[in-house]
This record gives structure tokens, C-alpha cells and sequence, in this order.
């Protein structure tokens, strides 16, 4: 009953207001509200409120929940020209299953089609996906970044190798690879070396500045001991004086012997700590001119009135 120039603003009774214009029903796409024709919700031919469809543009177009759709909304799945419910944890799926989600509702992860709370051992989340660690890993943060290996492999600086690599050694408590302790160039422990950088040399599990007495160094860097048993001072053929409280024994003009006490055919030298070889024949001798017993065989002569044997 009112109007513009251009449109009706209310119309005569029984008639209502559709497009500007005054019409007995409502034209498809529209429904009737407080005596207008109001457009139904997208893609809805026929509704009677904004929330309530009862029939879609066409067939190509679903129909869920009063509501008209080009596809599915999240959390379902078309099949038999309707939208249906996926699994409570699924946001995505293709199936009603647990195990047919293509993506997750926060906090879940998807893993294998399936929603989870935790990312299970040798994966990681990355945004709510569970991806593979690295291989022989069991946990980590990252495809880069292992923090624990499987049984029988070791963790190196965020991988996991079936041995420790060289300057490395197995830390067995945690199943991890650590590098050995400066100079060590090789080790089985922190405190057992096996080799040394120079200018060190191995010394037992030890790296030393200098082999200790009784010790001469070789060109793998050891310390090795003097062939001589209680030799001071040697090289690799041999040994040039003996450790304190030793007498050195020569034979054929090498240091052979390194005792406590000098052997038959020999006798004390206290000034050098030597024992000089009694002359031929003489078992026991006081110095190189004097034998108090023979050898086996022979006889000692008395001389200044001495007797004779």
C-alpha cells in the first residue's frame, strides 16, 4: 500500500512484497518473512527460513542439514549423493572408519589415516601430521634432528650410525657416540686412549708431552717398553743405562741385563754401576784381577804364600 517511484514498500492484503513488487506467493529461492520475500540461504531453491532448506538448485548441489553445498563440509564425506559424518577425531575424510581421515581436529595427528593423540616412536609431528624420523631413529624432534636411536645403533650429532666414527667412543648408557677427549685421536672411553696426536705419544690409555723413564717412543706415537727389564734409558734396539739400584751387564759391547746384582763372571764396579766381566775362567772375582773361584774345571793358583787349590 506504500510505494516509491520505482518499488513497493507493503502491499494490499494478501499479497506481499517480492522484488519491489506485489505478489500472491513467494518466488522460488525466497521465503516469507514479516510479510517479505526474503532470499534463501546459497544455492537453496526452496527454504522457509535462513537455516532451513528443503530443496537445492539442482542435483550436482547436496543437501545437509538445511543447508546446500557445492561439497562437503569439513568433518564429512560424500557418498550416495549426501554428505555424511566422518569420525569424531577426523576433520577430513573419505569414510565413516577411524582409520579413513585425510587430516585431524586439533590436537590430533594424523598418522596412517588415523587421528592420534601423541605421534607414535619414529615419527614427529609437523603440524599435526606424523612424519617419519630418520632411519634406525626412535625419536625426534625433526627428519634432522634424532634425539634416541634403536637398539644397536648410536646417536651422532642428530643421526644414528651402527659404530662411532673415528675420535669417537660408545657412551653405552645412553646409546650415544662422544668425542674423544683432546689429544686423544682415538679412544674406547673419556678416559682410555687408544692413539694420540702429536707431539703426544700413548702411554698405556694415557697421552703424555714425553715417554716416561723406562719407556722410548715410536713413530705410531707410543710409548713402548725398553726391551732391557729395569732399563732408565733406552731406544727401540737398545738400552744405554739402567734405573737406580741397578748394575748394568754388558755383552759384545751392548747393555743386555739391568739387575739387582751382578751374575757369576762378573763383579761389582760401584762407581759406574757396571759389572765388569771377571778374565777368562773365573766364576767369582773381586775386580778384573782378582778370582776368588773358578769355573767348573779349573783351579785357583796361590800366590805370596797364599794356598793352592
Amino acid at each position: 500500500m506504500t510505494c516509491t517511484s520505482t518499488a513497493c514498500l507493503s502491499c494490499s492484503t494478501n499479497y506481499i512484497v517480492s522484488n519491489g513488487n506485489c505478489s500472491l506467493t513467494c518466488p522460488n529461492g525466497t521465503f516469507l518473512f514479516s510479510s517479505t520475500c526474503t532470499p534463501c540461504p546459497n544455492y537453496c531453491l526452496s527454504c522457509t527460513s535462513s537455516t532451513s532448506c528443503s530443496q537445492c538448485l539442482n542435483s550436482s548441489i547436496i543437501l545437509l542439514n538445511g543447508l546446500c553445498y557445492t561439497t562437503c563440509p569439513t568433518q564429512t564425506y560424500y557418498t550416495n549423493n549426501t554428505c555424511k559424518s566422518c569420525y569424531q577425531t577426523c576433520l577430513t575424510c573419505s569414510g565413516p572408519s577411524s582409520s579413513n581421515c585425510s587430516s585431524c581436529i586439533t590436537p590430533y595427528n594424523l598418522y596412517n589415516n588415523t587421528c592420534l593423540t601423541f605421534c607414535p616412536n619414529s615419527t614427529y609431528d609437523s603440524n599435526y601430521i606424523c612424519l617419519n624420523c630418520s632411519t634406525n631413529c626412535i625419536l625426534c624432534t625433526d627428519l634432522l634432528t634424532c634425539t634416541n636411536c634403536n637398539s644397536g645403533f648410536y646417536l651422532i650429532n642428530g643421526t644414528c650410525r651402527s659404530t662411532c666414527p673415528s675420535g669417537y667412543y660408545v657412551e653405552t648408557s645412553s646409546n650415544r657416540c662422544l668425542q674423544c677427549v683432546s689429544p686423544c685421536v682415538t679412544c674406547t672411553s673419556r678416559a682410555s686412549c687408544t692413539s694420540c696426536s702429536p707431539p703426544t705419544y700413548l702411554s698405556g690409555n694415557s697421552c703424555i708431552s714425553n715417554c716416561t723413564m723406562g719407556y722410548y717412543s715410536t713413530i705410531t706415537n707410543n710409548c713402548t717398553s725398553c726391551l732391557v727389564n729395569n732399563c732408565l734409558y733406552c731406544t727401540s734396539t737398545s738400552c744405554s743405562s739402567c734405573i737406580s739400584g741397578y748394575y748394568s751387564i754388558y755383552m759384545n759391547g751392548a747393555l743386555k741385563y739391568c739387575q739387582p746384582a751382578c751374575i757369576d763372571g762378573t763383579f761389582t764396579d760401584n762407581s759406574t754401576m757396571n759389572c765388569s766381566s771377571c778374565f777368562d775362567n773365573c766364576k767369582v772375582c773381586t775386580n778384573s784381577s782378582w778370582c776368588n773361584i773358578c769355573s767348573t774345571g779349573y783351579y785357583t793358583l796361590s800366590l805370596a804364600g797364599t794356598s793352592s787349590n
